[in-house]
């Protein structure tokens, strides 16, 4: 093995010209070869070059569309969180939307439709969603004669809050009642001063001064702005009544609050509340109606109307308590406002009623008035 390697390093020539001769042949191989590895490095060089730039120019493209990626994903997923935080505030628009629906409803109801009947028609779509909800969740009836005295009461609120309510209709256009009814936020104050002797402050007057300044831009009573060309006695006298009917319907609405809140302390569940609710309302506006002769043969235009009402009213309940569940009585109450806008929307939109200053400035006041009462209100729980 030895002598083999030896051999081939060190071979073994003739003569010096043999020598010569294969000195000079790895010298041309060498000359060859030189320029071969050369280009061969040269090409191996741009090759990898090349592919350099080809990866960059992927890398570049991978990470921007990665940061593309990340930003749109990022954006997506805020966007989602801040909609899940605050779906209890998108709920009580919702709500605020389906109570100002209902309130067009009845509007075109009681043009045609006594206002007790339209009542009484409204009534059966509260009664039985309440009934089958209390059904599926096998809800038992209450214990005591103090909860069915209160449920009672309850209903009777209920009753003359939805009858007034459509009176008002009847005088005045849909986004002035609503704005009226608006000051049953301020009327709570003082009836749960009275019933449930919590306390009344001075700001809580004076919230209720705007509000009432609210309400008598609404109103425009001639002494105070005058009368207009077009007015006449016979309607400064209908605006009033109007005005006498909402303002009735928001103290209605605050004894309502009072009570269902007296509800909550006596242990009886919400739809327990308005199943009663439906109940003493269709009895109550059924004998009304009765004694006054009132009854007439609703056509199917007036039933649809009156089922178009009674879904958006029970609708705009459920969304309401499920705002609650999720989200604080303040912003909701705050949100709620939102359906004196919706308002004149249908106005405007559906009914073709142009609403005048007068009626923006007192919408504008009493959303003042409900958004500082329900602040200071989160203001005094807070303290206390």
């Amino acid at each position: 093995m030895t002598l083999i390697d030896e051999s081939f390093d060190n071979p073994v020539y003739s003569s010096d010209a043999e020598r010569q001769d294969n000195e000079d042949g790895r010298q041309d191989e060498t000359k060859i070869e030189a320029p071969i590895e050369e280009a061969t490095t040269e090409a191996t060089v741009e090759v990898s070059s090349h592919e350099e730039k080809e990866l960059k120019i992927q890398s570049d493209v991978d990470l921007e569309r990665a940061a593309h990626n990340v930003g749109f994903v990022g954006t997506l997923r805020k966007t989602t969180k801040v909609t899940r935080d605050r779906r209890g505030l998108l709920i009580a628009a919702l709500a605020a939307f389906f109570y100002s629906a209902k309130s067009m409803f009845i509007d075109v109801l009681t043009i045609t439709v006594d206002p007790f009947q339209a009542v009484v028609m409204v009534m059966p779509m509260m009664f039985i969603v309440s009934f089958s909800v209390l059904a599926i969740k096998r809800i038992p009836p209450p214990k005591t004669v103090r909860q069915y005295v209160w449920l009672f009461l309850g209903g009777c609120a209920v009753s003359s809050y939805l009858s007034t309510f459509s009176f008002s209709l009847s005088y005045l256009e849909v986004a002035d009642s609503v704005t009226i009814l608006y000051a049953s936020l301020i009327f709570v104050g003082v009836v749960s001063w009275i019933i449930l002797k919590e306390k009344l402050l001075i700001i809580d007057f004076i919230f209720a001064l705007i509000s009432f300044a609210g309400v008598i831009f609404i109103s425009r009573p001639h002494f105070i702005f005058g009368n207009k060309k077009d007015d006449t006695t016979e309607d400064q006298t209908k605006l009033l009544i109007g005005v006498g009917f909402a303002l009735a319907a928001a103290f209605s609405v605050s004894m309502s609050f009072t009570i269902f809140r007296k509800h909550s302390q006596l242990g009886i569940q919400t739809f327990m509340s308005v199943f009663c609710s439906a109940v003493v309302g269709t009895i109550t506006n059924a004998l009304i109606c009765t004694a006054l002769g009132r009854w007439q043969s609703p056509s199917l235009q007036e039933w649809l109307l009156a089922t178009a009402a009674g879904f958006c009213y029970i609708s705009a309940q459920g969304s309401l308590f499920i705002s609650l569940s999720m989200e604080t009585a303040t912003f909701v109450n705050i949100v709620m406002t939102i359906e004196i806008v919706f308002a004149f929307i249908w106005q405007f939109w559906f009914l073709s009623v142009s609403p005048s200053w007068t009626s923006y400035v007192g919408a504008t006041l009493v959303i003042i008035a409900c958004v500082g009462i329900t602040i200071k209100k989160k203001t005094s729980d807070n303290q206390h």
